[in-house]
């Protein structure tokens, strides 16, 4: 019997994704694969990221704006 690892599996889901032809078909993957609190929370983070690499805001008012606890917002 095989032995996988973590690291194996995630370069597996990151080779499953390439393969999808279209944001539709991403979108269907990622559904299957994450809870709709994990979608929420990767949609959240995405947010926070383009906040951080844009350097307009502070921690503070990112946190605000987003209403997430300013721990969040740490990268």
């Amino acid at each position: 019997m095989e032995s996988y690892s973590a690291e194996a599996g995630w370069q597996e889901f990151l080779a499953l994704c390439l393969r999808a032809k279209s944001v539709k078909v991403l979108d269907k993957i990622f559904r299957l694969y994450l809870t709709q609190e994990e979608q929420q929370a990767m949609a959240m983070r995405d947010l926070i990221i383009r906040e951080l690499l844009k350097g307009e805001k502070t921690q503070r008012e990112m946190a605000k704006a987003l209403h997430v606890s300013i721990a969040k917002t740490y990268a």
